[in-house]
Order: C-alpha cells, then structure tokens, then sequence
C-alpha cells in the first residue's frame, strides 16, 4: 500500500528510477555476453592481464574526445616535461579514474551466477530488481544504517517498501 502523503513527484521518481536500473542492468548483461562466452576473467582485465589493454583503450575511447584520444594513444609523447604534466599526462588520469568502475561494472554484468536461480534456471529482470531491493530494505533496516547514508534511511526503507509492493 502506497503511503498517500507521498507526492505523485517522488512515486514517479521512483517509479522511473527503478525501470532505469531495471532496463540498465539488462543492457549490461547484453553487453557482456560476448566476454562470458569467451570465458574472460577478472585477471584478464588488470594491469598485466590477457585483455587490460583493450578494456583501457576502450574506456579512454568512451571518456575522451576523438582529439584527446589520439593524443593519449600516442606513446611516443611524454606524460612529464619538466616536473610539469603534459597534455598526455594530463589525460591519464582521466581515463585510469574511470578504469576502475568500468572494470567492475563489466565484471558484475558478467557474473552469471548472480543471474541464475537455485534452479539454475535463469532468472528474470523483474527477480533480480525485486532481490535488489530487498538487500536494500535489508540494509536500511539495520541498528547503524543511519550512520552510513546522508539521509533518513527509515523513510528511504518504507519508500522502497511502497514502491516494490505498487510494482507487484
């Protein structure tokens, strides 16, 4: 049951939220279909690793202009003159901050066995968001919740309890 003090604003919002991380989640696993079927793993995309340098050249393409790409492509240019970055070594940064989150959003859309039930049958969007949102009530319903998060997780709780009861 819906709490009708709520505005239709923030049910909306939640409502647009939740088909947002549904349908973004789906998108990622459609994504990273083709690493899992060639059976890529983590150590394959940390420094060092069998596909690290693909998955660098393709987040430096996603977060840099075509111009900044070819120069932070170009080796042959130094990332430091004189104690002073260049414009290469002031593009680094940018690419390796982002690196990270990339790498662990793949490796989650990779994870196959998050996606399977007990069954092993593979479970749909709508399961996984619904389970999704139960870590979530799960979490703001601890003693110290209140101490983790910049809001009130009491009503963040009954928020998400009203929105998962209006979807089903």
């Amino acid at each position: 049951m819906t709490n009708l003090n709520n505005s239709t604003a923030i049910k909306d919002a939640f409502r647009d939220l939740a088909k947002a991380f549904r349908e973004h989640k789906d998108r990622m696993r459609t994504l990273a279909k083709p690493l899992v079927a060639a059976k890529v793993a983590e150590s394959d995309m940390k420094p060092g690793g069998l596909y690290y340098d693909d998955l660098l050249d393709g987040v430096a393409r996603a977060y840099l202009t075509e111009k900044q790409y070819v120069i932070w492509a170009d080796t042959s240019l130094s990332v430091q003159v004189k104690g002073e970055k260049t414009e290469r070594g002031k593009l680094q940064p940018k690419v390796t901050s982002n690196l990270s989150k990339v790498r662990n959003a793949v490796l989650e859309a990779m994870d196959v066995t998050k996606y399977t039930s007990k069954a092993g049958q593979p479970r749909s969007a709508t399961q996984i968001f619904f389970d999704d949102m139960d870590k979530y009530v799960e979490k703001f319903a601890k003693d110290d919740a209140s101490d983790k998060f910049e809001f009130d997780t009491r009503e963040a709780r009954h928020a998400i309890i009203a929105m998962v009861k209006t979807l089903k």
